[in-house]
């Protein structure tokens, strides 16, 4: 997973583009994911106890202002890395939701 962007280094193969989401940073930390721009919702009215996933947004100071936007969602991208035909993937490792 590639945050921050929604293309892929040379020589990477992109699986799918899509935007940068993680829990409600008034909840407990969680890891970010890649979900994919294409992605059908799914579930029911039960409360089955999973999380819900929030959109990522850029924040001036904790990232440069350029390229980000101020409070603009963050894309990424889902890309396994060259060497990933010998089981070998070199992308970049997920973070940890915001505690603040």
């Amino acid at each position: 997973m590639i945050p921050g962007t929604k293309v892929c280094p040379a020589g990477w193969n992109l699986e799918y583009a899509g935007y940068l989401m993680s829990s409600h940073y008034t909840q407990s930390a969680s890891e970010f994911v890649c979900v994919d721009k294409d992605a059908e919702a799914g579930g029911s009215n039960s409360n089955l106890g999973g999380g819900l996933l929030y959109p990522t947004e850029a924040e001036c100071g904790s990232l440069p202002c350029l390229p980000y936007v101020q409070n603009r969602e963050l894309t990424c991208a889902s890309a396994p890395g060259p060497d990933a035909a010998s089981g070998r993937a070199r992308g970049a490792r997920p973070g940890r939701g915001r505690s603040d």
